[in-house]
């Protein structure tokens, strides 16, 4: 009888006798055709016909194959029995993932860490994350981070191992877990993982928040800061925290100089990147009005920050956030004054910010603004101030 003809009379058998509920003899029936086989071609088959039957008493069986052969020595095997051996293994991997068979768990690490097969260690790696055993979640984002950092030539293969460490990690749902798969994200991978690891992250944990403030401080690059500010963004959790990695976002890119970061542009642009998120979000956290502050002073800002930072401090409705626009309209009615340069485009957006709040701290600024010799543009927009806050 050749193998088919084995399999065939096989799932004839195994469907009379689950129809009389013999659910021990079905599998006894089917380990026992399997290890009887003479062939590894034969067995392949076998455990074909085996993944085809939905009966979780067959574990203690798949757990005894799986042992066998990862401990196999496979010194004197041809290639092609490698090659089978392995479609076993990639079998017994996933019925007992499927399973849910925690007990596997260590089979499957060993599998990771030595085979050299990547499709292999994928399964193994999937089935890891069915299981759910967190306790290697550790070792599969060692893997995982130390694939992206390192990146070879043979990116395929690579890739499969990548999908199976963040299959994994997305259902350990252990934080040793994101940092790695945020990494993904900086390193040019297929649309495919880009798109997986976007989606594990949201999954992975509840609030990543000190997390992503440790990444935009760690000396990354200003690439992979924006990729934390909208990582943060899209999380959904509280708008607080998400202010908090904003903030330190915009915190780095005032305090790093030239000499750690070179890249100006990219400064600013990570400084513009934290405020146009802040705005989006809104808050009224004390240290965003002195961070704006900052940026209104800061000799490196070019005018659309300065606009970004006014813009922020207008949505924030504070007394200490009206109080900078005043006194920073208070500074440009001075160098008005002495005609020294100003940003026409700069004192309208304070000026229409007052005009908004309607903020009876800014009068004072704002009459001395009116006789301080501005363009009519400007001086319109005053006007426009005054008359709403006087009620005239």
């Amino acid at each position: 009888m050749n193998s088919r003809s084995i399999i065939v009379f096989c799932v004839c058998l195994a469907g009379a006798v689950s129809f009389y509920s013999f659910a021990d003899s079905t599998t006894d029936l089917w380990a026992n055709v399997y290890r009887n086989t003479q062939t590894v071609n034969d067995r392949y088959d076998v455990m074909l016909g085996i993944s085809k039957i939905n009966n979780n008493d067959f574990v203690p069986f798949l757990l005894e194959v799986l042992e066998d052969l990862v401990k196999e020595k496979i010194a004197n095997d041809t290639l092609a029995v490698i090659e089978l051996k392995d479609k076993i293994k990639v079998l017994a991997v996933r019925m007992l993932g499927d399973y849910g068979e925690k007990r596997a768990g260590p089979l499957f690490s060993q599998i990771i860490k030595e085979s050299n097969n990547p499709l292999l260690r994928r399964e193994a790696l999937i089935s890891m994350g069915k299981i759910r055993e967190g306790r290697y979640a550790q070792e599969i984002a060692v893997l995982l981070y130390n694939l992206t950092v390192t990146r070879g030539q043979d990116v395929q293969n690579e890739e499969y191992i990548v999908y199976g460490c963040i299959y994994a990690l997305e259902r350990l749902r252990e934080p040793v877990g994101y940092i790695p798969v945020f990494y993904v994200l900086s390193r040019g991978y297929s649309r495919l993982i880009l798109e997986m690891a976007a989606r594990a992250l949201i999954a992975m944990v509840d609030d990543p928040t000190e997390l992503l403030i440790e990444v935009i401080k760690d000396p990354t690059t200003i690439a992979v800061k924006q990729l934390a500010l909208e990582q943060a963004f899209v999380t959904p959790m509280p708008d607080s925290q998400k202010i908090r990695v904003m903030l330190e976002g915009l915190k780095q890119g005032l305090t790093l100089d030239d000499k750690t970061i070179p890249d100006e542009t990219g400064l600013r642009e990570l400084r513009k990147d934290a405020m146009t998120k802040i705005l989006a979000v809104k808050t009224n956290d004390p240290e965003s009005v002195i961070l704006l502050e900052q940026i209104l002073y800061f000799d490196k800002a070019d005018v659309n920050e300065q606009l970004l930072a006014v813009d922020n401090l207008c949505g924030i409705h504070s007394e200490e956030a009206s109080k900078v626009l005043v006194k920073y309209l208070a500074m440009l009615n001075k160098r008005q004054s002495l005609k020294l340069p100003v940003n026409e485009r700069i004192a309208m957006a304070v000026v229409t910010s007052f005009a908004k709040n309607k903020t009876t701290l800014a009068l004072e600024a704002l009459l001395t603004a009116k006789y301080s010799n501005y363009p009519a543009s400007v001086a319109e927009k005053v006007e426009e101030a005054l008359k709403g806050i006087m009620g005239k």
